[in-house]
């Protein structure tokens, strides 16, 4: 049974390269002797140990950390900026190549390297219609702010009429209009109209959106009964 009261040592043996050792001729060896308390300290795995790093594992490193950006301050410049490279793949005709739903699949671009892109029909989204058959006195199209994206008119008179759009509570029909367009018409009651559309972003109102039609660009003269039918679209 090993005695509590004796202080353990251990033995490592080097054997040395010559074979006869300086130290210990008789076991060709030397000795190392560590006995308990001799250390003055407890080896752990605590602490930060520092990892020297170079050549091509250093240079992989940087290259990595240069395409990290913070979005919303970091900028563009040009020469100096780096990034990654995303691969596409080319199909000529846009394919399926995800076999189901929740699959991976890389981009795709055609001939002239364009990306490929579709729109989804949304039948819950769009813009809202507003029609007036009989356009003369201001009407309401949106008594809050909002923003027209098209525009349709019609007239049935031998004369021009003018169809103006107010961004006001309480306008003056032909005073100070946001939007005026005149209406053409071919010298008869045969009918003539203009579209405009006015682009993914439209023209925005602040106030409200309101229309009217008269006979003169200042006036407020009702073009007729049922002359000018207008249509906007809106949100």
């Amino acid at each position: 049974m090993a005695d509590a009261t004796k202080t353990p040592k251990v033995f490592v043996q080097l054997r040395t390269p010559l074979g006869d050792s300086a130290m210990d001729d008789t076991n060709d060896s030397v000795k190392v002797t560590i006995s308990s308390g001799g250390f003055d300290g407890v080896v752990t795995n605590a602490g930060t140990f520092a990892t020297q790093v170079d050549g091509d594992a250093l240079t992989a490193l940087q290259l990595i950390d240069n395409t990290v950006a913070v979005l919303g301050t970091a900028t563009y410049s040009e020469a100096t900026t780096s990034g990654n490279v995303i691969g596409v793949v080319r199909n000529d005709a846009l394919a399926t190549l995800a076999g189901t739903d929740n699959e991976i699949a890389p981009l795709q671009v055609d001939v002239a390297g364009a990306l490929f892109v579709t729109t989804v029909s949304n039948t819950t989204h769009g813009h809202a219609a507003y029609t007036n058959v009989d356009t003369s006195a201001l009407a309401t199209i949106k008594a809050s702010a909002g923003t027209m994206y098209w525009f349709h008119a019609t007239s049935i008179d031998e004369t021009v009429a003018f169809v103006s759009f107010y961004d006001a509570t309480s306008p003056t029909l032909g005073s100070s209009p946001k939007l005026m367009f005149p209406i053409p018409t071919q010298g008869d009651a045969q009918g003539a109209g203009l579209t405009i559309n006015f682009g993914p972003h439209g023209i925005k109102f602040t106030n409200s959106i309101k229309i009217g039609a008269a006979t003169t660009v200042t006036g407020s003269t009702d073009p007729g009964t049922n002359v000018v039918v207008t249509n906007v679209g809106f949100e």
